[in-house]
């Protein structure tokens, strides 16, 4: 288990307000710097976009710059020819739209006299009218207020100011060149900007690789290389995918008669772009406008059956398929960032969330030092399993516990189970424990919770093949745990994981001195005995333990299970097997596994020797506990 590292408070409130004044200052300058940034960001949208596109026209033997501009002319007259069409459709709907004004009030007419009935809305509206004198009564009028209204209603004199008279026609041209001029200076700037970083690829990337390598470049290259490539095809497919999107809905309306389909199918595509609610967002202007100009109300509800059909299709169908692996953006993070960027760039913030988005999750997984991205916006768990059942034990959420390990259980085996998420959350909280951080009390209740959910989830193991055959004379084996009660639980659990038909297992209590496991071990005589001892601690008592069970018993195998080790592996082996230990295991997999394969030469060695059959009051079974079993 990882070591926090406790900085002193002051370190901390530096590095809280070191973050929020960097935070504001970006989010000031990114506000502030839009006529900058924004075709910037649409820049490098688009070179990952046609990145693809130029390394294919290479491979076909054309040069690099021929290559980048023949990739961003076709992007260019695609963007003019699309915003062309767009535009004129979006003036003549603007035009001919007041024309269908009657036609609006009667779908109103008919939409509330369906909703409420003509009485039903007369008496509402009544109601309404109403109450709104009664919050709001108008007050009577003062002999000095009557006064004052009079004097005010005389004539003022008026201010004249002098102005030279400018031309109609260049107050209206003023009004349409600035915003044209703005828009296609921005569009040229993000397009210049888009042939020089495709055709400076390599070099931007060396600088990259300079600039967060740390000096491991090898390894720095490979993970720009691979998330280049990655957030490349993302963006490309996106982009595809999103215009197969608009181009079916355009095609649609355009089939059953609905006007402006271009329009409304450039809305779709663009939408789509909004995670989870673009799709939502993009079908209300086509439903508003047919039911302004329609007769009747099938060509609403055919959009609107279009576009949610559609877009299921596209979510659970093509994108999986198309996407592959997902980048592995969490749903809150991406609506959190569309309405970020919308609040900083508007609209085409909004647009731009998910790609900023997910070049921001790749750079925060492939760079140590901004990390904290991925945590932030991933949507990977936070907590590794094995410490969101420390931190629910801690919590005493046992319900919640239980689900932790039941989720895991459908991935892994019961075995993995316990080797990667019971034990390791143990030996946290064996380290919590000597820290300080529980009570005696609070250790008991933690303990008892532990016991509850290992009990609640191996108490239905599926038994082994074995299981199925009778064995007459099952193999003694007696867990000790080596020093407290967490080792205990340790052992309670593993002893769930033998077969019961080859072992007859024990686990004893907790007990203080070495001499009282010798009285045990001579009254019990077990084949084997198995020292539960988890770390961290608890090495010492272990290695004296097991030289006493030696001493007294040279016959008697010893098996140490130190899982989840903190300390290396081959030292703590080292000093056991000096102690007369016959084996060391750090899993239970390994110790399972290795009590298997012993188990056929015990057996035919204690028959060869004609030991009586050992009995341990009935055949044990896979659901008792391995308290009730503990020797007295």
């Amino acid at each position: 288990m990882p070591r926090v590292i406790n900085k002193p408070d002051w370190q901390r409130a530096v590095i809280i307000t070191s973050a929020t004044v960097l935070t504001v200052t970006i989010g000031s300058l990114l506000y502030w710097a839009q006529a900058i940034v924004i075709p910037l960001a649409l820049a490098v949208f688009l070179s990952f976009v046609l990145s693809p596109i130029v390394s294919a026209l290479q491979r076909r033997g054309i040069p690099r710059i021929p290559s980048v501009v023949f990739a961003v002319l076709v992007a260019v007259a695609v963007c003019v020819s699309v915003v062309g069409v767009v535009g004129s459709q979006l003036a003549s709907m603007t035009r001919t739209l007041p024309k269908h004004e009657e036609n609006i009030n009667r779908k109103l007419a008919t939409a509330r006299k369906w909703a409420l009935g003509m009485e039903g809305s007369n008496r509402i509206g009544a109601m309404i009218d109403r109450l709104g004198k009664t919050l709001s009564p108008t007050p009577p009028v003062t002999e000095s207020q009557s006064q004052n209204e009079e004097a005010s209603a005389a004539p003022a004199p008026s201010t004249v100011v002098l102005e030279a008279q400018r031309p109609s026609w260049a107050s209206k041209l003023d009004g349409y060149v600035s915003p044209v001029a703005g828009f296609l200076g921005e569009a040229a700037f993000s397009f210049i900007l888009v042939i020089f970083i495709l055709i400076n690829k390599e070099d931007l990337r060396n600088r990259m690789i300079r600039l967060m390598g740390d000096g491991k470049v090898t390894t720095t290259t490979r993970a720009m290389d691979d998330a280049s490539r990655r957030v490349s095809r993302y963006l490309l497919v996106q982009f595809l995918l999103n215009s197969s999107f608009g181009i079916i809905i355009a095609l649609v309306l355009f089939a059953i008669g609905v006007n402006y389909a271009l329009l409304w199918g450039f809305v779709a595509a663009i939408m789509r772009y909004v995670p989870y609610i673009g799709s939502w967002i993009a079908v209300i202007p086509p439903t508003i406008f047919t039911l302004a100009v329609s007769d009747g109300f099938w060509e609403p509800i055919v959009v609107v059956v279009l576009f949610l059909g559609l877009e299921a299709i596209c979510g659970n169908v093509f994108e999986p398929w198309l996407y592959g692996s997902s980048l592995g953006v969490s749903g809150v993070a991406q609506l959190v960032s569309a309405a970020f960027w919308s609040f900083l760039w508007g609209p085409i913030g909004l647009i731009l969330s998910g790609p900023i988005t997910a070049c921001l999750l790749i750079l925060g997984k492939y760079t140590p030092s901004l990390h904290f991205i991925e945590i932030i916006l991933g949507d990977e768990p936070a907590l590794s399993p094995s410490v969101a059942l420390f931190q629910r034990l801690a919590a005493r959420d046992q319900d919640e516990a239980a689900r932790i390990v039941l989720a895991e259980s459908k991935k892994m085996s019961p075995v993995d189970v316990c080797d990667q998420v019971i034990i390791p959350a143990l030996a946290m909280t064996k380290a919590a424990s000597q820290e300080g951080d529980f009570s005696r009390e609070e250790l008991d209740e933690l303990l008892k919770t532990s016991r509850e959910v290992v009990e609640e989830v191996l108490h239905e193991l599926p038994l082994p093949a074995s299981a199925n055959v009778a064995s007459e004379n099952p193999v003694r084996v007696l867990l000790c745990p080596a020093q407290d009660d967490i080792d205990q639980v340790s052992l309670e659990a593993f002893a769930r994981l033998l077969d019961p038909t080859k072992w007859e297992v024990r686990v004893t209590e907790v007990v203080a001195l070495a001499s009282e496991v010798l009285k045990l071990v001579a009254e019990v005589k077990p084949a084997i005995v198995f020292v539960g001892s988890l770390p961290p601690g608890g090495m010492a008592h272990t290695r004296y333990l097991c030289k006493r069970l030696k001493t007294h018993f040279p016959d008697l195998k010893i098996v140490v299970g130190r899982w989840s080790s903190l300390e290396t592996a081959e030292d703590s082996e080292k000093e056991l097997l000096e102690a007369g230990v016959d084996r060391v295991d750090t899993t239970m997999e390994s110790a399972r596994n290795h009590l298997d394969n012993w188990h056929p030469v015990m057996t035919a060695q204690r028959s060869a020797d004609g030991e009586p059959e050992q009995s341990a009051g009935g055949s044990p079974t896979r659901n008792r506990s391995p308290a009730t079993a503990s020797a007295s």
